[in-house]
């Protein structure tokens, strides 16, 4: 997966020059294709399992500054979390360029340390593979992987299968969601 970040990230980064160049739909496309060999690759990535390495905790991993429904719905787990008195931390992960992320108000609990042995991924299975690709797979070895996945497809796409095997639980807030997990599961 390491040439597949290196493109996709400085393709990022010269993202102005090359819509001069190269219509959105063609590198839209690129992507596209990068990302889904990659989640095919995803079914390989023998994550080591939950074995106590990290102390106890919880990593909640999302774009908490979104104004986003998904956004929204990271920021409330946050609260959740705060009201628990459960140790956690937040982990600000976005696929650029992203909605507007004008909300900070959980910016004093938002670190790059993963210091737990749980992690929430508040990232849905069409941009799993890139957080996958992004913060490698260190991020889920030795740990529990929790997906909180929203979406409003009647079908689970074929594409984001390999997602699945990157985690220890699904998490979905309506049945609609869960029903679409079933088609997939059994």
């Amino acid at each position: 997966m390491g040439l597949s970040k290196l493109a996709l990230d400085t393709a990022e980064k010269l993202r102005p020059v090359l819509l001069k160049i190269v219509p959105q739909s063609v590198l839209s496309s690129v992507k596209e294709s990068i990302v889904r060999r990659n989640t095919d690759r995803l079914k390989n990535a023998n994550i080591i399992p939950y074995d106590r390495t990290y102390r106890e905790g919880i990593n909640l991993i999302g774009n908490i500054r979104a104004e986003t429904g998904l956004g929204q719905s990271t920021r409330l787990i946050a609260d959740i979390l705060e009201a628990s008195g459960e140790e956690y931390v937040l982990h600000d992960f976005f696929v650029p360029p992203g909605p507007s992320m004008n909300d900070h108000t959980h910016d004093d609990k938002i670190t790059d340390e993963l210091p737990y042995d749980i992690n929430i991924f508040h990232i849905n299975a069409s941009e799993f593979t890139l957080a996958f690709m992004n913060m490698g797979q260190n991020v889920w070895d030795h740990r529990y992987n929790i997906a909180y996945w929203l979406w409003e497809l009647e079908e689970f796409p074929e594409e984001w299968l390999g997602c699945i095997d990157l985690v220890d639980e699904i998490w979905t807030p309506a049945d609609f969601i869960t029903n679409t997990l079933k088609k997939v599961y059994g």
